[in-house]
C-alpha cells in the first residue's frame, strides 16, 4: 500500500472518531497501523477510540515507545491506568480467557469476542468476531497451564473454549474429552462432550468415527486413537487382554451405551456395548450383551458364531484353571525366544501339555534379561533348554547363542535353534555358535517334543 493510501486510512479514522463512530474508526486506524507501526499519530488515536480500558493503556504504551519520555502521553497513560485498575477493583466478572474485567457477567468477552457458554456449539463455532490475536495469546497461557499441571481440569476447559473459538474443533474436542475424562462423573462434560460430536458430525461428517467414543478421524483407525479399544473381534485374547484401553473413557461409554440399549433396543448398540466390555476384560458382561442382541436378531450368524466362541474361551480357561490345581510333575522349564506371537504360543502349549514349565521371551534382550536374573518368572533358576529363533530384531539367534555360550553359569544350557530355513549354512553357522540342534519352521508338535526331550538338560 502506498504512502498516500496509509495517510488516507490515517484521515478517514480520524474523521470517524471526531463523527462518533467509533467502530469504524477502530477499523480504519488499525488497518493504517499494519502499514505504518511508528505512527505515532495512529497509537494516540487509537487510544481515543479504544472499545477498553486495557487497549486505551497498550495503544498509549506503543505510542510512548516511539516517543520516549513525552509528558502529555505519559500522563494519558497515568490516567488511563488508573481507569483500569478502578475498574478491576469493582469489576464482578472476568473473562475466563483474556481476563478482561466487566462489571457484569457476559455470554460473549466484550474484548476478545469469544462466546463463552457451550450451550449452542452452532454460534460458538461460527463466530467469525472473535479477536485471534487475544484467543491465541489465552491458547498459549493456557498450554503451559496444561504442560505444567496435566490434571487441570479447568485449564483443559478452558483450553476448549479457546480452540472452539478459533475454530480449531479437533483440539477443542480433545481438551474437552480430556475434561470429562479427568471428572468422569460431571454431567454437564458429558453431555458438552456428545453435543460437540453430534454437531460436528452434522457440519461435516467425518471419514470416520470411532463406533465406541464417537471420536472422528480423517481415516479408519484400529484400536481407537482416543480410546484405545480394539473394535475387530478376530482376536479374542487382544481384546479381553487390552491393556492399553483408557478405562475411564470406555467406562463412561458404556454407561452410554447402556443407557441408549434400554431405550432403543437395537441390535448394534448391544454389539457396541459388548465391544466396550470386552476391551474392558468383562468377558462375561459382553457374553450378556451378545445373547441380548442374538434374542432380537436369533438368524444372526456372526453373533452366534462370536458367543460360541467366547463360551469355548470360558470353558478353556476353567479346564486350564483346575489342570494348575492339579499335582503335575514338571518335566523341566523351557525358555522360547521368538520375535513372533503366533510361533511363541503355538510352543509354549505344545510344551505345556507335554508336561514342561515355559518361559517366553520376544527378542534377544529380553531373553538375556531374564537369563540375568531380572524375571520372576525363572525364580532365580536357569532354564533347562532354550528354543532360541534365528532371524529376530536388534540381535540375531547366532549373535545371542555366542553370549549365552560365553558365560560360566550358561553355556551348559542345551541350545535348540528355530528357523524358517532348512539350509546346510544355517546348521554350520548354528553349530558355531554353541546351539545343540536346529530345527526348521514349520514343525510337527510331535517333533518338537522329541527333540526337546533328546537335548534337555535334567536337573
Amino acid at each position: 500500500m502506498t504512502t498516500a493510501n496509509v495517510l488516507n486510512l490515517q484521515q478517514d479514522g480520524i474523521a470517524a472518531a471526531r463523527a462518533g463512530n467509533k467502530p469504524l474508526a477502530r477499523r480504519l486506524l488499525l488497518e493504517a497501523s499494519l502499514y505504518d507501526p511508528n505512527n505515532k499519530s495512529v497509537w494516540l488515536w487509537l487510544a481515543v477510540v479504544a472499545a477498553t480500558p486495557e487497549e486505551t493503556v497498550n495503544y498509549l504504551h506503543k505510542a510512548l515507545a516511539l516517543s520516549p519520555g513525552n509528558e502529555q502521553i505519559l500522563a494519558a497513560l497515568r490516567q488511563a491506568e488508573g481507569r483500569l485498575a478502578q475498574q478491576q477493583e469493582t469489576a464482578v466478572w472476568h473473562c475466563p480467557l483474556c481476563d478482561a474485567a466487566a462489571d457484569e457477567a457476559h455470554d460473549r468477552c466484550p474484548r476478545c469476542r469469544a462466546v463463552l457458554t457451550l450451550t449452542d456449539f452452532t454460534v460458538l463455532l461460527e463466530n467469525h468476531a472473535v479477536d485471534n490475536r487475544r484467543l491465541q495469546t489465552a491458547v498459549s497461557q493456557l498450554r503451559q497451564a496444561v504442560e505444567k499441571d496435566p490434571d487441570d481440569v479447568r485449564a483443559h476447559y478452558k483450553l476448549a473454549l479457546a480452540y472452539l473459538n478459533l475454530r480449531q474443533t479437533a483440539l477443542g474436542l480433545r481438551h474437552l474429552q480430556t475434561a470429562q475424562q479427568l471428572q468422569p462423573d460431571n454431567k454437564f462434560l458429558q453431555t458438552a462432550v456428545a453435543d460437540l460430536q453430534a454437531e460436528l458430525h452434522r457440519q461435516t461428517p467425518p471419514a470416520w468415527m470411532c463406533p465406541l467414543c464417537l471420536t472422528p478421524t480423517d481415516q479408519p483407525s484400529d484400536p481407537c486413537p482416543n480410546c484405545h479399544a480394539i473394535l475387530t473381534l478376530t482376536d479374542i485374547d487382544s481384546v479381553i487382554h487390552n491393556n492399553s484401553v483408557n478405562r475411564d473413557c470406555l467406562e463412561s461409554v458404556a454407561q452410554r451405551l447402556a443407557q441408549e440399549a434400554a431405550a432403543l433396543n437395537e441390535v448394534s448398540t448391544y454389539y457396541k456395548l459388548a465391544l466396550a466390555h470386552l476391551n474392558l476384560g468383562r468377558v462375561e458382561r459382553g457374553i450378556e450383551q451378545l445373547n441380548t442382541a442374538l434374542n432380537l436378531q436369533p438368524d444372526n450368524r456372526a453373533i452366534r458364531a462370536l458367543v460360541t466362541v467366547l463360551l469355548q474361551r470360558q470353558a478353556d480357561a476353567e479346564v486350564a484353571q483346575n489342570k494348575q490345581h492339579a499335582p503335575v510333575q514338571q518335566k523341566g522349564v523351557i525358555l522360547v525366544v521368538d520375535d513372533s506371537p503366533t510361533i511363541r504360543k503355538l510352543v509354549s502349549m505344545t510344551l505345556e501339555e507335554a508336561g514342561y514349565s515355559v518361559v517366553v521371551a520376544a527378542d534377544g534382550m529380553q531373553a538375556l534379561g531374564k537369563l540375568n536374573g531380572h524375571s520372576s518368572e525363572l525364580n532365580g533358576r536357569l532354564p533347562n533348554l532354550i528354543l532360541l529363533d534365528i532371524t529376530m530384531p536388534r540381535m540375531d539367534g547366532y549373535q545371542v547363542c555366542k553370549i549365552i555360550k560365553g558365560y560360566k553359569e550358561t553355556k551348559g544350557i542345551p541350545i535348540v535353534m528355530l528357523s524358517g530355513k532348512d539350509g546346510f549354512f544355517d546348521r554350520v553357522r548354528g553349530r558355531m555358535a554353541g546351539s545343540t540342534d536346529y530345527i526348521t519352521k514349520p514343525f510337527k508338535a510331535e517333533n518338537l517334543v522329541e527333540a526337546v526331550s533328546k537335548h534337555i538338560k535334567r536337573d
